[in-house]
């Protein structure tokens, strides 16, 4: 909750109350993938849905998390 609802990818709310398998679940992506050199931390993740992560794959978004996401 952190991060915020917002699927950084698509920008429709999350639903935390949904849970894995369903596609519109909340899920954590790697805004920089662990495969290309991406960290695992906070300045590097961001909530997504399930499909959303998983469509985007190892792939960069294109798209930089919202500028509220890591705001304290």
């Amino acid at each position: 909750m952190a991060h915020g609802d917002i699927c950084y990818l698509c920008g429709e709310k999350i639903n935390f109350r949904l849970k894995h398998p369903n596609p519109k679940s909340p899920s954590l992506d790697h805004v920089i993938a662990l495969s290309r050199g991406g960290t695992h931390t906070l300045g590097n993740v961001a909530m997504t849905h399930l499909k959303c992560n998983l469509s985007k794959q190892s792939n960069l978004a294109g798209v930089e998390p919202h500028a509220t996401l890591f705001a304290t």
